[in-house]
Parts: C-alpha cells; structure tokens; sequence
C-alpha cells in the first residue's frame, strides 16, 4: 500500500489518516479532488485511459517538435519576422 502513495494527489495525500476510518476519508478526500479537478481543468479526472494516453503523447510530439525547431534556430526566425 505504501508504495502505491506515490500516485495519490497530494491534495488526497496531505489530508488522510491511517486509521478505523482510512477508507471513508481516503475515498471523500478523492471525490472531492476529481470535483475540484473537473471545476479549474474543464476536464473530469480519470485514472489512465486510451484517450488520456492519446492526448498526453499529442502533447509530447508536439512539444518535441517546437523543442528541435528552437534548438535548430527557428527561434531566431521567429524573433526575425516579428521585427
């Protein structure tokens, strides 16, 4: 169980107590963190999915692309035609 605390949201994490009553407060501390989520990120809170995994990688290609025109001197270009 200890080693699955790593994934816990920290909101979740630094407001439970091991006890009688672990359960019921784990389980409140997360429905009230996947309702916060949803309410700042527009986005409902989920364990990993196929379509989380899709769009996380989306993101990464993408980044990486940016990240390799930059170091290729596309920043330059970019501060050039702003000018």
């Amino acid at each position: 169980m200890l080693l699955n605390l790593g994934s816990i949201p920290d909101f979740v994490a630094s407001k439970f107590v091991l006890g009688p009553t672990f359960a019921e407060n784990f389980m409140g501390l997360m429905d009230e963190y996947k309702k916060n989520f949803e309410d700042e990120h527009g986005n409902k809170w989920d364990y990993s999915n196929q379509k989380l995994l899709t769009n996380y990688l989306t993101f990464k290609r993408s980044r990486e692309s940016h990240q390799r025109d930059y170091a290729e001197g596309g920043a330059r270009e970019i501060e050039m035609k702003k000018m």
